[in-house]
């Protein structure tokens, strides 16, 4: 996969495999989707519509 650079990016389905009981924060618009489409989780907690809240 790669970024909008040109540069290789990171497969979310990848980074989440084996992931445990690892907490995700999303925030807005593709990290979301990208969580999302890797697999739901009980431990992933999407900010829908909460612009900021993952800095916070």
């Amino acid at each position: 996969m790669l970024g909008r650079d040109g540069q290789e990016a990171a497969d979310p389905h990848q980074l989440l495999a084996d992931r445990g009981d690892l907490l995700v924060i999303s925030g807005l618009g593709s990290s979301s989707y990208d969580v999302f489409d890797a697999g739901d989780h009980a431990s992933n907690f999407y900010l829908w519509g909460a612009m900021g809240g993952a800095a916070m």
